[in-house]
């Protein structure tokens, strides 16, 4: 979840960046879910829905502690301004 956040807390573009990272986090997700069944079996792991509320509340989590830090004027900024 690190890049969400780092996407989040740039100066400019914060909003499309996030988006990427969340795309990238459903995609990884799906190919999540393959390997899972591989490992244990057909049945054996949690269903797709329980793998996307998961990873779901987790970007949650991390958007809202980055817009409270972007709130209170914090972000990424070049070294010299």
């Amino acid at each position: 979840m690190l890049p969400l956040l780092l996407a989040a807390l740039l100066p400019r573009l914060a909003v499309p960046a996030s988006l990427v990272v969340l795309v990238c986090i459903g995609l990884g997700t799906l190919a999540e879910l393959p390997l899972l069944e591989m490992i244990t079996g057909p049945r054996g792991g949690p269903e797709p829905g329980h793998m996307f509320g998961l990873n779901g509340v987790q970007a949650a989590w991390v958007l809202i502690v980055a817009a409270a830090v972007r709130c209170s004027g914090y972000g990424l900024a070049t070294p010299y301004e």
